[in-house]
């Protein structure tokens, strides 16, 4: 922690082992790797001596061995046959170590005292692979987040211990370490203003406010800004300390996210994270849109680069080329910021050729300094390129510059333009001194052919993007954004959802991946693109290890996050954002609206960029946003498309039309193959449509004999497929014929989802579960009896369940004391459970519920509006949604609790005769709260309440 050292056990320094960093490093990395124990040697070699061959890279790791074994003594290295090195933890003792063991037991002030610095603070080692740099990054984030985390923690306590000073010191600790986290600053400020500290409240502003404006350029959240300015005033009792993460990066608070009240969604365990309730993509796009056809404020350090015109018919290449390799060396030279080229070539549409038109392209863009210019070809191979700089403000030219050189070397040329560049802004701007970042390729060969498949890319002709992005790894495998972006071509031409992985050369997750192993020399915009696309790709194939997983997380949206606040007006950078937030969701705790808003964002700055429309259409889908959804599909089939993507839009844009009736929804079904038609379930499966085209798309499924090519047309898949679905919209006995008392897979959920909501007969759920205890190996589901137990307080069953192995933990614990009936304990344990990331459905709805019992509506609907753990089809998101318009509507949030009622009347309008006493209250609640939509006025037919535990499980709060 902090500085490195190495100490034998008397205090004597190994100063002759510390002057050799790389074996040093290995030492480390077998100190500090997780899980403990040893490592293979084949992947010490892949991180250390990465550019030598088999075996002279085991020569040097023998070697490196050898030296480590004679300066340490004998005992310290170990080894397992020729194919596994590791220490002996018994022979060393590691600050790292020893602060995370202190906080496992609980023992936060050594841990926080064994806490000296950043991890490896400044350490590096020359010839490493950046896989060494990044598993270093990754744990060193990860020691921070949890030292913060426990910093807070601690002061927390002191605080409620009415040691305020104390307190406020660990507060000011957790925010020193975490300087970009403004909610945590926000905390230590209202700590500081309670106790009367406001020349301490404006020291921590002024010091947090002068960093974001030198170091991002911008202020602090208005959120913040109005406590600091109630903070003169404040007597109030200090507020609770509730610790804080680092996994939701402070720079989020700088962007403005539009956050709904819609609640989260978990991911799938081969999806990213998804939310259950509607927000309008058409209206988050129109509000982007609204936005966009106002002239923006001019920036007077953001610079856009015009298309150039070519005066010769060879030069066409160039008009273009010229944007992208121009715009990413001016890009972060002094304080310019360069508009991406994407957008600057859409707006600028090919003419600029004087100052008129330079002056409207800068206003429309809101940058203050505009480039544009010419290309004229002269004799030979040369060519010459003219520039002017314009100041939008004055209307007037700043300087030119002409160039001239060959043809066969444009990327020396385009250097020798931006020097010239940067000398006449530099007689108006600060520029100091300035690197040339250039797009990531020497080869003119790759560029050319990176540069025909980024024009290509732009007119969405994905197939001849394709051959040239490959043309240009090829002629250059280090090419990271050829990399980057044959991976999103890959992932264009193939089906909105994968229908397999694996290391395949065309499977985008490896070739996006790739991209990060090369990010080297690129401009900001383009180095922070790969960062956050490469890192979403290291989590999808499984790359990332658990205990890493949260910090590296935080760092990849980090990256996305700053791309946004940085390029405010690129669709790119929202697209990142959405795809971290999309993926990794769970981990950096963003929400499905966020999500949705992002991508809509995206496509609102550029309603041609197809990327966007892809991912959002399977988002809009698991919103439950049927009108976006359609408008979507549609959107997307109009831009050119590739036709391997094109039947899923189609069938969904069909199937959710409004003309499109029972016989026309028949011939549509039947005319698509079975391999369209499961991804296109996946998409809309949580759809709250009147017309329930999932329920069609999976009964057209199960009807059709199985396909030996694909996994997914297996009988046992498509009918639990279909149960699944079924269960969702409330067909709760055709769907446990269907699915059985499955125990293993995902579909185990099924069945105690269907005990508990009142489907299946008490004797046979009781019969089921014991028999899953017998079989707790491969019963999947087992978890979720332990609500049926605590209803039916069968404590002997949930006390032979807490006894099974990996079992025994606060969430066994809680549900054993509600089957007690021991409730404030309960609530204990469950609070333990969650703190620890903890997450199902019943647990936490069985929390929501003690704490509303409790008068604790607030925290209950802190967990409501959180992510939900996961977003298959089950009943469950539907009693979510109830549980959390009830509170909502108590807390006196009628619009959100509108929209929750409105989604439980339209999931379950044609549910079972049981469940449509619930529908009936939702439909009342809506009429209630002034919903102005128009619901079918339905008789409710069958009983008017669920049987036995269902009937105690739904109660209401009332």
């Amino acid at each position: 922690m902090g500085r490195l050292d190495l100490q034998d056990a008397t205090g004597a320094p190994f100063d002759d082992l510390l002057r050799q960093p790389k074996r040093v490093a290995l030492l480390l990395y077998l100190v500090l790797a997780e899980p403990a124990g040893l490592r293979r040697r084949d992947a010490l070699l892949a991180l250390f001596w990465p550019d030598l061959d088999t075996l002279h890279a085991r020569a040097a790791l023998r070697k490196t061995l050898y030296v480590l074994r004679g300066a340490l003594g004998p005992d310290v290295i170990l080894t397992r046959g020729d194919d596994e090195v590791g220490v002996d933890p018994g022979q060393f003792d590691c600050d790292a170590i020893a602060f995370a063991a202190a906080l496992t037991k609980g023992d936060i002030p050594r841990a926080l005292e064994r806490y000296r610095g950043d991890l490896l603070a400044g350490y590096f080692v020359s010839e490493a692979s950046p896989e060494w740099e990044q598993w270093l990054d990754a744990r060193r984030a990860g020691l921070r987040t949890r030292a913060v985390e426990a910093a807070w923690q601690h002061a927390a306590g002191r605080v409620e211990a009415g040691e305020l000073s104390e307190g406020a010191k660990w507060a000011r600790w957790a925010s020193g370490h975490a300087p970009d986290d403004e909610a945590g600053i926000r905390r230590l400020l209202e700590l500081l203003g309670s106790m009367g500290d406001r020349a301490g409240v404006m020291q921590v502003y002024e010091e947090f406010r002068s960093r974001l404006r030198r170091e991002y350029d911008v202020a602090p959240d208005p959120k913040t800004q109005a406590l600091v300015a109630a903070s003169g005033s404040r007597t109030a009792r200090p507020p609770p300390l509730v610790p804080v993460t680092t996994a939701e990066p402070a720079v989020a608070s700088t962007i403005p996210l539009e956050t709904p009240h819609p609640a989260p969604r978990a991911r799938r365990s081969w999806k990213p994270a998804m939310l259950l309730m509607p927000v309008l993509g058409a209206a988050a796009a129109a509000i982007v849109l609204a936005r966009r056809t106002q002239s923006p404020q001019l920036q007077p350090d953001l610079v856009v680069v015009a298309p150039f015109t070519a005066l010769s018919a060879n030069l066409t290449l160039w008009q273009e080329g010229i944007v992208d390799l121009l715009a990413r060396n001016l890009d972060g030279a002094g304080p310019l910021k360069v508009v991406p080229p994407s957008p600057a070539i859409r707006v600028s549409e090919g003419r600029v050729a004087d100052v008129a038109s330079a002056t409207r392209l800068g206003r429309s863009t809101g940058a203050g300094l505009v480039v544009f210019g010419s290309l004229l070809g002269l004799a030979g191979d040369s060519t010459r390129l003219s520039a002017t700089v314009l100041d939008v403000s004055t209307g007037r030219s700043i300087g030119d510059v002409e160039i001239r050189g060959s043809l066969d070397r444009m990327d020396l040329v385009v250097d020798s333009l931006t020097r010239g560049l940067l000398r006449v802004v530099g007689q108006v701007r600060q520029i100091g001194s300035a690197r040339l970042t250039g797009i990531g390729s020497r080869s003119v060969p790759a560029l050319k052919a990176f540069l025909r498949g980024e024009q290509f890319r732009r007119r969405t002709s994905w197939d001849s993007a394709q051959v040239l992005y490959e043309e240009a790894v090829a002629l250059d495998s280090t090419f990271a954004l050829a990399w980057l972006r044959l991976g999103e071509v890959y992932a264009t031409t193939q089906f909105p959802v994968p229908l397999a992985s694996g290391p395949t050369k065309d499977n985008p997750w490896h070739v996006i991946y790739r991209a990060g192993t090369v990010n080297h020399g690129l401009a900001r915009h383009d180095s922070l693109m790969v960062v956050a696309a490469a890192g979403v790709a290291g989590f999808e194939l499984n790359l990332v290890p658990d205990a890493e997983a949260r910090a590296t997380a935080a760092r990849v949206y980090q990256s996305a996050l700053e791309m946004a606040r940085l390029y405010p007006e690129d669709a790119e950078a929202w697209y990142a954002v959405a795809v971290v937030q999309d993926f990794l969701g769970g981990l950096v705790n963003t929400t499905n609206a966020v999500t949705y808003r992002s991508y809509s964002r995206a496509m609102g700055l550029d309603s041609g960029f197809a990327p966007a429309y892809r991912m959002a259409l399977r988002i809009a889908g698991d919103a439950g946003d049927v009108t976006g959804t359609q408008r979507i599909a549609e959107h997307y089939l109009t831009l050119n498309p590739p036709a391997s993507s094109r039947a899923i839009p189609f069938l969904i844009a069909r199937l959710l039309h409004p003309a499109t009736d029972s016989t026309a929804a028949r011939r549509l079904l039947d005319s698509t193959a079975t391999v369209m038609l499961w991804p296109g379930l996946l998409a809309i499966w949580l759809l709250p449509d009147t017309q329930e085209a999932a329920v069609r798309v999976a009964r057209e499924i199960a009807s059709r004999e199985h396909d030996p090519r694909y996994w997914f047309t297996a009988d046992f898949i498509v009918r639990r497929n279909l149960a699944a679905v079924l269960a969702y919209r409330g067909h709760l006995r055709e769907a446990l014929a269907l699915s059985g008392d499955e125990r293993s897979t995902w579909f185990a959920n099924v069945f105690p989802e269907l005990t508990v909501w009142g489907a299946v007969p008490a004797p046979r759920a009781d019969s089921v579960f014991v028999d899953w205890l017998m079989h707790h190996t491969d019963a999947h589901g087992l978890p979720f009896s332990r609500w049926w137990w605590a209803v039916r307080r069968d404590t002997t069953a949930l006390l032979r369940f807490r006894s099974l192995p990996s079992r025994g933990g606060p969430s066994d614990l809680a549900f054993l004391e509600l089957g007690r009936r021991d409730t404030a304990e309960a609530l204990r344990q469950f609070t333990a459970w969650r703190e620890d990331h903890g997450s199902d459905y019943f647990g936490l709805l069985a929390m929501v519920r003690l704490l509303v019992a409790g008068g604790k509506r607030g925290e209950a609907l802190t967990i409501l509006n959180g992510r939900e753990p996961n977003d298959w089809p089950l009943p469950s998101h539907v009693v979510w949604a109830l549980e959390r318009a009830r509170l909502l509507e108590l807390s006196g949030d009628r619009d959100a609790a509108q929209l929750d009622y409105q989604f439980v009347a339209d999931v379950w309008r044609h549910a079972d005769p049981d469940l449509q006493s619930l529908v009936a209250e939702a439909r009342t609640a809506v009429r209630r709260l002034g919903g102005d939509r128009a619901i079918e006025s339905e008789p409710v037919r069958g009983r008017t309440g669920l049987p036995g535990a269902a009937r105690e499980s739904v109660a209401g709060h009332r």
